[in-house]
Parts: C-alpha cells; structure tokens; sequence
C-alpha cells in the first residue's frame, strides 16, 4: 500500500496537474484513486470463484489431523484408565490381603 502511494506522490509532485488541480485538492486525489484501487481489487476477488483456503480443497488434510489427535487422545485416556485400574488393583490387593491377616489372627 505505501508503495502505491509513494509512487503516486512521485507522479503527481512531477506533475502539471497540481498547478491544474490545486494542492489542497492533491490528498483527495490520492485518496480517490487508492479507494478506486481497493475498490476494484475487491470486486475481482468476488468475482474470481475461487478462494486462496477452501476446506473442501483441505479435507484430507484437516481429516488427517483430526485422526491424529484422536489417535493420541485415545492413547491418552486408555494409558491413563490402565494406570487408574492398577491402582485400584493394588489398593484392593492390599486391602483384600490386610483383611485375610485381620482373619488368620482371629484363628
């Protein structure tokens, strides 16, 4: 954008059309003719059909990701409940054999 500008300041200071235009009226010509720039710039984007990211052209790719991520979830929480259930193993082994000492003193 400030090379547009600048390109314009260059053209028009090198110019007749300011003793023509007036130089109060320079910065509204610039202004102008950037927003005619910007303006037909957008209106070809709208028009031109396709579009620099359009997920269906990334499908596979954000499916991919998605897969990943589930995958290491998955591992995840499966690696966490084994690690829950051994404990919970480990706790009722401890409390199963305590009790079976508790019994075999009552004897």
């Amino acid at each position: 954008m400030s090379n547009v500008k600048e390109r314009i300041n260059e053209v028009i200071s090198y110019s007749a059309l300011i003793d023509f235009i007036g130089v109060d009226n320079v910065k509204k010509l610039q202004d102008g003719f950037t927003n005619l720039l910007l303006n037909q710039l957008e209106d070809d984007l709208k028009d031109y059909g396709q579009y620099l990211f359009y997920p269906p052209d990334h499908e596979d790719v954000i499916n991919d990701a998605f897969n990943k991520v589930e995958k290491k979830l998955g591992k995840l929480y499966s690696d966490a409940m084994l690690d829950v259930a051994q404990k919970s193993v480990e706790k009722w082994k401890e409390t199963a054999l305590s009790d079976m000492e508790k019994l075999k003193e009552k004897e």
